[in-house]
Order: structure tokens, then sequence, then C-alpha cells
């Protein structure tokens, strides 16, 4: 399979209920270029690698276009990324979530842009929910206490929507806009294979959460930023692994960890204590307002439990999420 040039790599942990309508999506809108789909199964319990097995597979990805790598445990979102990385030879990679499913037109409109401009390395769709509707998948490079601070206490409506856009991004992005960004999600996006072997991949140390940021800002360092392409589409059920794995509060103790690794790989340690105290403020302030939804007050106590660990014993933190990781 050394002759193509596209490979789409996805990460199963038992998936086996989305796998078929995200290999279908392939299969309806077939890239227009020589291509393989890498599938690493993280030692799924279901019926995942059965089916990836079965007919029904080979009739919507043929064997000559399709592998299997069954990494023997679950390694995570990134370390098997890497398993797959290692074993291609493609000119580019396309890294799809199991819970996600490609539009007509995305591998044609990613890959042509990457062809027309050789100084991007990567390029990322926009991604909507299952109702059509754009997901905040653009992010900004990282946070600093300003910026927390504007966005917790929701302040950006009095700064110019150009100021906001360019500093905040997420969910002040224009997402009709084709354009250079610092961060997109790890759920969907095209790699040049010769940028991904510069780069080294994935940050291991991350388990799941926070790894897609941290490569993100790479990518930017080196090779100026991620270009946006709004017209080639992906549409994801964000977190159906994660729900199938982790409890809620599971769930957020991990993102709190993953982003203290993500700060701390990409801030200085001042910069990463600051952000901490400004988070527990505003997290404070929250809860200390008229707030009448008990599962929003319950998310902010979460977050902000979370936060005083980070500040005053984070070594704590660390080895309770590590508990449930094994």
């Amino acid at each position: 399979m050394d002759d193509k040039k596209l490979s789409i790599v996805i990460v199963n942990w038992n998936g086996a209920n989305l796998l078929p309508r995200c290999l279908g999506s392939i299969s309806r809108f077939v890239p227009d270029v020589s291509y393989e789909v890498v599938v690493v199964d993280n030692d799924s319990a279901d019926n995942s690698v059965e089916w990836l097995h079965s007919d029904e597979r080979k009739n919507l990805i043929p064997d000559e276009n399709f592998r299997l790598i069954e990494s023997g445990g679950n390694l995570g979102f990134g370390r098997a990324n890497n398993l797959a990385f290692s074993k291609i030879e493609s000119e580019f990679i396309f890294l799809l979530n199991p819970d996600a499913e490609v539009k007509e037109g995305t591998f044609a409109e990613l890959i042509s842009r990457m062809r027309k401009k050789s100084e991007i390395a990567a390029a990322a769709p926009r991604i909507i929910d299952q109702n059509g509707v754009t997901r905040f998948s653009v992010g900004s490079d990282v946070p600093s206490p300003l910026s927390i601070l504007v966005d917790g206490f929701k302040l950006s409506g009095i700064l110019p929507k150009t100021m906001t856009r360019r500093w905040l991004y997420s969910q002040h992005w224009d997402y009709s806009i084709e354009d250079s960004v610092p961060v997109v999600s790890g759920a969907s996006f095209l790699i040049r294979k010769d940028a991904l072997d510069e780069l080294g991949g994935f940050d291991e140390e991350f388990h799941m959460y926070g790894e897609d940021l941290e490569f993100s800002i790479r990518i930017t360092r080196r090779f100026g930023g991620i270009l946006f392409v709004p017209t080639a589409v992906v549409e994801h059920a964000i977190g159906q692994s994660s729900k199938k794995r982790w409890s809620e509060h599971q769930q957020v103790e991990l993102q709190e960890l993953e982003f203290l690794r993500f700060q701390r790989k990409t801030c200085r340690k001042w910069r990463v204590i600051a952000n901490a105290l400004v988070k527990t403020l505003v997290l404070m302030a929250l809860l200390l307002s008229n707030i009448r939804s008990p599962n929003l007050r319950k998310h902010f106590a979460l977050r902000l439990e979370f936060q005083m660990l980070q500040i005053f014993s984070p070594r704590s933190l660390e080895r309770h999420v590590e508990r449930y990781l094994r």
C-alpha cells in the first residue's frame, strides 16, 4: 500500500455501532486519489474487530483499501495514531474520529488546497453536529489570564468583533471564512506526512483531550498555522467514545488534567499559575452569582474543585485521574 496518496486513520475503541456510518461515509464520498483506510483498534471489548473483518465492512471498504492494526491495549488517542503513522508512507494523512462522517467533496477540497499551497502543512474542515449546526472547532493560541477573564465573564461583546475573532476564536470565529488558524479539533484534519514526520507525531504523555491542542500549537509554531477550509465538512457526534468509558465527573477531571498538561508544555510557568488563579476567581464569581440551573452550578463547582487542586496539589489530581486510565 506504499503507492497510496492518502491514508485515512481512525482510532477505535468499542465503536462497533459507529464504524458502519463512519466507513460508510468514506464509501459514499470516495477520495479522488488513491487511498487506504487504516483503523487502529484499541483493544475493543465489543464486536468492533469482528465487524472490521466482516463482509459488511468489505462491501464498504474493500481489502485492497483497508488495514486493521490491533494495538493490544488501550493506547489512548495520541499513541494509537502514532502507531498508525509509523506504518504509513502516503503523501497525506487524514485523521477521522469513528463518531464522525465525511461529507461530499471534503477530501477534494482539503487536498486541492494543500497542493496549491505547498507551504501549508495541515488543513481542517468545518465540523457540524448531527443537526447540521457548525461546531466551534477552531481554537486560539495558548490561553492567557486576560482571555480567560474576558471569556469567563462574557466581556467579548464590548470588544470589536475583528479583535475577538482573531484573539479568542472558538465561538467568535467566522466559520464561513477560509483562513489560517492556530488550533483545530483533532476529530478531523489533513496533514502532510513529511510535516508530521518533522514534528514527531502526537505527544504520548496525553491519553485523551489536549493532545490535539498541543499538536496544533506545534504545527502553528513550525509552519505558521493550519488552514481552515469551510467548504470541506465533517459531521461529528462529539464525545461518543469517552461517554462509554467515563462518567461525566471523570471526563471533567481528565479534561482539567490534560488542559493543565497542555499549558505546562506550551506556556511559561508563571502563566500557568496566573491562568489557574484567574480561572478560579471566575468560577467563584459565577457560583456566587444568581445561577438558577442546578446542573450548571454543579458543573461550575466541579471545575472549581479541580482548579483548586491544580493550584495547591497538582500531583494529587494526576494520581487520582491516573487510577481510571489504567
